[in-house]
């Protein structure tokens, strides 16, 4: 997974996080002694110019992650004053960073985001809720390794009670569902995923998951039932043998 590294100077960085906290965007066009937003958007825009010629979407990745530490003091700022305002910048580097495999970073600012129900971009053609869970369930599909059960729980709280696609919902329950299935001790909380997975797209994909996890379910309910049987009676034979 990877983390921001700043290349400006810990003072710059001081300066801009101030700034960002004492601006909203909306003050750019009424405060010229403030236009953090304003240099910050025409950053981003230079940066979507490169990222327009490049093909490839893993190259797209690794310059989105060359760029996050330029906008990572203003998105503290942002986050630390807590207005609420929509910022075109806070948005696009929060999908920005799922593609750059900073799962941590995108969680922090979409916690930011959705307590203040701001939109997307129009340029990204979705919800917020939904575009945080397909981008980062999608993350996780293409390789499991970058994205933990414990992120995947966050992202659910977050968005999961909000309105999407039933084909969106799908493959945030499926994330979740197989996670769990990896990181194990959990199997009947998988299980419930994966079939709500299936509900939502009964083209999900699961259904091989789900059985072994019905039979896996069976046996460890069966050793339940065994030691519950088990237990007392053991406990009857030593105090017969302690008389």
């Amino acid at each position: 997974m990877s983390k921001i590294q700043h290349r400006t100077s810990p003072a710059a960085q001081h300066r801009l996080r101030k700034l960002a906290a004492k601006q909203k965007p909306s003050d750019s066009q009424r405060r010229q002694d403030l236009n953090v937003f304003e240099q910050m958007l025409a950053q981003l825009y230079d940066h979507k110019k490169t990222l327009k010629g490049i093909q490839s979407m893993e190259l797209k990745g690794q310059k989105k992650a060359e760029f996050l530490p330029d906008y990572m003091p203003y998105i503290d700022g942002v986050l630390l004053a807590d207005h609420g305002e929509p910022d075109e910048v806070v948005g696009t580097i929060m999908i920005w960073a799922i593609d750059a495999g900073d799962i941590d970073t995108a969680l922090r600012i979409a916690g930011y985001v959705m307590t203040h129900k701001l939109p997307l971009p129009d340029y990204f053609g979705r919800t917020t809720a939904t575009g945080l869970a397909e981008e980062i369930a999608d993350k996780y599909f293409k390789d499991p390794a970058t994205v933990t059960i414990e992120q995947l729980r966050s992202l659910f709280a977050l968005v999961d009670a909000e309105d999407m696609p039933d084909q969106v919902r799908s493959k945030l329950h499926k994330a979740v569902g197989l996670a769990l299935m990896e990181y194990g001790g959990a199997t009947a909380e998988a299980l419930e995923m994966l079939k709500s997975a299936t509900r939502f797209n009964d083209r999900a994909g699961v259904k091989k998951q789900i059985a072994a996890l019905e039979k896996q379910l069976q046996e460890e309910n069966q050793q339940d039932q065994q030691l519950a049987v088990a237990e007392p009676a053991a406990m009857t034979e030593q105090a017969s043998e302690s008389e």
